[in-house]
């Protein structure tokens, strides 16, 4: 079946795509297809089709790849599907949103390929999604912000946690365009965050206060308005992403899988320490 672009989403990025089943398993040249649109336009739209089953959404994202198997709370049966809810007792990992801007799988050496997440419930209220294009948001910084973020290497991880280390400006694996990655504008303070290997705390907050609205910037960011059934698939190495707040009183759930990148080998090594975060020399 071929797979037709719709309607942009954006003037920058961004497609809503038709013409496919993706509950049912897709040829090599329709997955093939899918890469060449999703390297072209960052992230795809899937909408108005029935809601996936677990076995359905991973059947699909395994046309692309090995898929992430996730250390905390996946569907019973299903270690690929992660299942996040804006209510403490929804089943998944709480999430009711604005955890600052970041791309997925940061706490990986490897890090994440592409993100397909899939709206399965939610009730009269449903806060939206932020989806930042990186590489437009890294091309239209000011010249003395871009020179500062270039070799700019981030801490990511908990303090009970090991650490990971990428760039804040990473080329993308097969585009070759240099985009913003990591955690940007988390608070120096909350869960998940990060440090800037030389950068003292008060400089961290100050530069992500700028690229927090930087990236919110109508030409760089786009605003998904979620219907029920909603799969966007994206390419995690293109956008960021920041969820809004969702009142815990109109449940939302999500199911998310991820695909598998390949080592960046653009950084050294993840540190485990469990206990304190790395001591390392910045970049030369």
């Amino acid at each position: 079946m071929k797979i037709a672009v719709e309607s942009p989403l954006h003037e920058h990025f961004g497609v809503k795509v038709g013409g496919l089943d993706i509950s049912q398993p897709i040829s090599a040249d329709d997955a093939a297809e899918i890469r060449r649109l999703l390297d072209q336009h960052h992230f795809l739209l899937f909408r108005g089709r029935r809601i996936l089953t677990p076995a359905e959404q991973v059947q699909f994202c395994r046309s692309f790849g090995t898929l992430e198997l996730l250390p905390i709370l996946p569907i019973p049966g299903f270690p690929e599907v992660f299942k996040t809810t804006n209510t403490p007792d929804g089943g998944g990992l709480p999430n009711a949103g604005t955890e600052g801007w970041h791309n997925d799988g940061l706490y990986r050496d490897e890090p994440t390929d592409m993100v397909a997440y899939h709206l399965v419930q939610f009730g009269e209220v449903c806060g939206s999604t932020l989806i930042a294009n990186c590489a437009r948001a890294y091309e239209t910084l000011p010249e003395r912000v871009r020179d500062k973020l270039e070799n700019a290497m981030a801490v990511h991880g908990k303090q009970a946690e090991p650490c990971t280390v990428h760039r804040l400006v990473r080329r993308h694996p097969r585009t070759g365009k240099k985009g913003l990655y990591g955690a940007v504008a988390m608070a120096a303070d909350t869960p998940g965050t990060l440090i800037v290997v030389g950068w003292p705390k008060a400089e961290l907050e100050e530069t992500f206060a700028f690229l927090d609205q930087h990236l919110r910037r109508p030409d760089i960011m786009y605003r998904h308005q979620w219907q029920l059934g909603d799969l966007l698939f994206t390419d995690n190495a293109a956008v960021m992403h920041l969820a809004e707040r969702t009142d815990p009183k109109y449940p939302r759930v999500m199911h998310r899988v991820s695909v598998a990148g390949a080592l960046d080998y653009s950084v050294q090594h993840s540190f485990h320490n469990p206990m304190k975060r790395p001591a390392v020399k910045a970049p030369s």
